[in-house]
């Protein structure tokens, strides 16, 4: 964002060349990096205005460019390691428990509707399965992908000794399994897809989050012993500090919210009146689209579970506050 922000006062090549190498970095780190493609997009549209449209749309399409070679090498390293062609195993999971609010009512589709063997096997045994199970509070919770006696989890086991893979690998390719399965049934009830889970999961996103230390102790589990080489069995907080400053947070939490909605209100009020050219309107412009678009995306991709699924757009906010601030109380030199 700042490398963003950055090109918008210079279209130097080399601001350009680092903030593509920063969104290169970001995807490897972490695929939510892919939350920045269209501020990019945005971003390099804008830093070519003395340039033709043409010109400037096919500039403003390299991010995507960078995104597909990303992920097609991705694919290929994922693939040399589970033999299965995808950029994460996880999605297919966290769609799955997004798209389980649907399952009680894609258990009347017929099982024709599902392609293959595997497909038509899974439709089955999730028919045999409470509905109970599957609700909105579960699936916002995310419960269901990491609960080992949840029927997503059982059906991995069940996979593991039907095809004797090994559970890493089953794991991913059960993840395929259930990206497919999860893709049919939401476009068969796209509706209740919304109602159901999309509108409670963009309701989350805005509630608060405690912060606490679970106890004061985590137990270090034997595969993290193995993995990080560290034999302790158990770490235990020395204090309380983040329990002890919530009931501040709680607080901050309600005027940080106020406070960012007043000035995108005013904002939006104000670009009726505003010059699209000037530079300042564009930065707060772009913090603002990149706070909507994390705002929509991770309603889409994932329910808001914890705290810190809000922090990249923090910074990003009270700079927007700032611009707004910046407006209202220093008089404009004439």
């Amino acid at each position: 964002m700042a490398t963003a922000l950055w090109m918008i006062y210079s279209s130097n090549i080399w601001i350009v060349i680092i903030h593509l190498c920063s969104l290169a970095m970001l995807y490897n780190v972490r695929y939510a990096g892919m939350f920045y493609i269209p501020v990019s997009m945005v971003v390099l549209f804008l830093a070519y205005q003395r340039r033709t449209v043409l010109l400037r749309f096919i500039i403003a399409c390299i991010p995507i460019v960078l995104l597909l070679f990303l992920q097609s090498s991705t694919r290929s390293e994922y693939k040399k390691v589970t033999g299965v062609n995808t950029t994460s195993g996880f999605s297919g999971w966290q769609l799955m428990n997004n798209a389980s609010v649907l399952i009680p009512e894609a258990k009347q589709l017929p099982v024709s509707k599902f392609n293959t063997e595997l497909e038509q096997l899974y439709h089955r045994y999730l028919a045999t399965c409470p509905d109970s199970i599957f609700t909105t509070t579960a699936a916002l919770s995310t419960g269901l992908m990491w609960d080992k006696t949840s029927p997503f989890k059982q059906f991995v086991y069940y996979y593991m000794q039907m095809t004797n893979r090994s559970y890493p690998i089953a794991w991913v390719e059960t993840g395929e399994l259930y990206s497919k399965y999860a893709k049919k049934i939401i476009f068969a009830y796209p509706f209740d897809f919304i109602t159901d889970f999309i509108i409670p999961s963009l309701v989350s996103f805005f509630e608060f989050r405690e912060i606490g230390e679970h106890g004061g102790e985590f137990k270090n589990e034997q595969m993290y012993q193995d993995y990080y080489g560290i034999q302790i069995d158990s770490y235990k907080h020395t204090c309380n500090l983040f329990t002890d400053i919530n009931p501040l947070r709680h607080v901050l939490h309600y005027i940080y919210w106020i406070a960012l909605t007043a000035a995108a209100i005013y904002f939006l009020i104000r670009t009726r009146k505003s010059s699209f050219t000037n530079k300042d309107w564009q930065a707060s412009a772009l913090l603002l689209i990149f706070i909507i678009i994390y705002i929509g995306i991770s309603v889409l991709a994932s329910p808001n579970t914890t705290w810190r699924y809000a922090m990249p757009i923090y910074i990003p906010s009270i700079l927007f506050i700032g611009s707004v601030l910046k407006e209202l109380l220093i008089p404009k030199i004439k």
